[in-house]
């Protein structure tokens, strides 16, 4: 008799891998040798907010503000926070030169994904945009957030969170629950 696994269908289980500052600079510096500023403005979204290319079609000028002084960027149930300030100042003067109606960027989401998927092959990266939203994730429980704001600010769900936020600070659930249930 052969013993048979088998795996659920829905979501495969996806372990965190943080990305590091020096592999980064590797991809902006791709980034920045391409020639359309709205190209470049779209993968600098993938790399330090996690956006979807479809998720960054949705945006639009007007998308781009403050919340309680803090740069973010919201449209419908998209949600970031803008942490990066080269990148903040993208966002402010494109909204100097565009009208608020205007889409974000003209940049169609095939084009973005293709061009995202071309760097990577190039700088021989296996990383994809879900990678970059686990290391905003991350970033955003560096700074202290909730966890429940990360949800609302990320797109990920609150087990993804939970799950990167004891990856990141080293703690298994089993560490988590003796140190914090166990009777001395």
């Amino acid at each position: 008799m052969d013993l048979k696994i088998e795996f659920p269908l829905s979501g495969e289980f996806k372990e965190f891998r943080e990305i590091g500052e020096e592999t980064i600079n590797s991809i902006e510096n791709e980034v920045n040798a391409l020639r359309s500023d709205e190209l470049k403005l779209s993968l600098f979204l993938i790399i330090h907010l996690g956006l979807a290319p479809s998720e960054i079609s949705l945006l639009k000028v007007s998308s781009y503000g403050s919340f309680l002084g803090v740069p973010i960027l919201e449209e419908g149930k998209v949600k970031r926070f803008v942490l990066e300030e080269k990148l903040n100042k993208k966002l402010k003067d494109l909204k100097e030169r565009k009208l608020p109606e205007d889409k974000l960027v003209d940049v169609s989401p095939g084009t973005v994904k293709v061009t995202f998927h071309r760097i990577m092959k190039k700088l021989g990266l296996n990383l994809k945009v879900s990678d970059f939203r686990d290391n905003y994730v991350a970033e955003l429980l560096k700074k202290g957030l909730p966890q429940d704001i990360v949800v609302e600010y990320s797109g990920c769900s609150l087990d993804r969170v939970a799950y990167i936020g004891r990856v990141f600070f080293l703690r298994s659930k089993a560490d988590i629950i003796e140190a914090n249930l166990k009777e001395s």
